[in-house]
């Protein structure tokens, strides 16, 4: 069993259910989130604890307001404070995310091609 785990932050009730049924279908452990505010706390906490959130899918059209940001939000900030930890960043979005930050881009609803590539990385 890995120590690693996925992390999922959507503002769509429906894509996080979606995302959580499939990575738990692939016995992928993963911990869900509704904004980026709790994708980075998330974050925090697990590079404190012994799990690693080694992969973070990030929706990046969530909405922004005082106590929320989107996927590049969370991408920057993540980076600013932690340049040394290593987490790969995927944004399913419908937005475009070129030079935001992210290793991949699948624009929804392309759940396959998502979901090989956490495999790939999730089971190396």
């Amino acid at each position: 069993m890995s120590n690693k785990t996925v992390l999922i932050a959507d503002d769509s009730a429906i894509s996080r259910k979606i995302l959580s049924r499939r990575l738990s279908f692939e016995q992928i452990e993963h911990v869900v989130c509704s904004c980026g505010h709790s994708a980075l706390v998330q974050l925090k906490k697990a590079h404190t604890e012994d799990r690693k959130l080694t992969i973070a899918i990030l929706d990046e059209s969530m909405t922004i307001s005082d106590t929320c940001m989107n996927g590049s939000q969370v991408v920057a900030h993540w980076k600013e404070m932690y340049p040394e930890k290593k987490v790969t960043f995927f944004s399913y979005s419908s937005n475009k995310v070129e030079g935001k930050g992210f290793e991949g881009a699948y624009v929804k609803p392309d759940l396959e091609h998502l979901i090989r590539a956490v495999k790939a990385i999730y089971f190396s």
